[in-house]
């Protein structure tokens, strides 16, 4: 389905401040540049009515293929009835979250995929992530899914964290997401908390991938 036909009503309104290129001394000036969701890290650009650019080197001549690519997963999400529904995070441009079914039907996401996966209920997780990245963290009973913003399923949230998470060459650190660590249900799950049980130190886990799988930490730009 493209971008959703509704922004076109709201798109003068909100982040951006000049949606038009213009042209200035033969060169095209670019628009501010949107956080995407899609994929923790990636920004994209629009420099006129037909050049659409992301940070990725993707490139694309259609304004509704570019949103697609910034806010929609490209994978529908195979639901238990036989149907499927693709994922669009907004949340950078104007904080919706909406599911997109395969009749074209718009709803809202959370409910959307707890449907679709016959689950209680979903909630966004976005405090693990970095760069507007996230996930759904899915209930029923004590039982627990969690889906990326690609579209796929995981029973162990750090697998679903790592998608979410830009690991980034250098200027990285583990901070904590929690004031105290008798927040989590053991102290014994963080190696942050493990030693005290008190504010996590999150110091401890000197690798990304020990800080992205502790859900006491998050690993974020210094």
């Amino acid at each position: 389905m493209g971008r959703l036909k509704l922004f076109s009503l709201l798109f003068g309104v909100g982040l951006l401040s000049a949606l038009a290129p213009l042209l200035t001394a033969g060169c095209i000036q670019c628009d501010e540049f949107l956080e995407c969701t899609t994929k923790p890290g990636l920004r994209y650009s629009a420099c006129g009515a037909k050049q659409h650019e992301f940070n990725d080197g993707a490139s694309f001549d259609d304004e509704d293929t570019a949103w697609d690519y910034c806010f929609c997963n490209a994978n529908r999400l195979p639901c238990e009835n036989g149907t499927s529904l693709r994922m669009c995070n907004y949340m950078t441009y104007d904080g919706s979250i909406v599911a997109l079914y395969n009749d074209s039907t718009v709803a809202e996401l959370t409910s959307s995929v707890a449907a679709c996966l016959e689950y209680d209920g979903c909630a966004v997780e976005t405090a693990r992530c970095n760069y507007s990245g996230w996930y759904l963290n899915c209930a029923r009973g004590d039982e627990r899914i969690y889906v990326s913003g690609a579209g796929s399923t995981f029973k162990d949230e750090k697998n679903a964290v790592d998608t979410c998470v830009e690991r980034g060459q250098g200027g990285f650190s583990c901070q904590p997401i929690i004031d105290d660590c008798e927040d989590l249900d053991s102290c014994a799950l963080s190696k942050a908390c493990a030693e005290f049980c008190s504010a996590p130190d999150c110091r401890n886990n000197k690798k990304a991938a020990d800080c992205i799988a502790d859900p006491a930490c998050r690993w974020a730009p210094q």
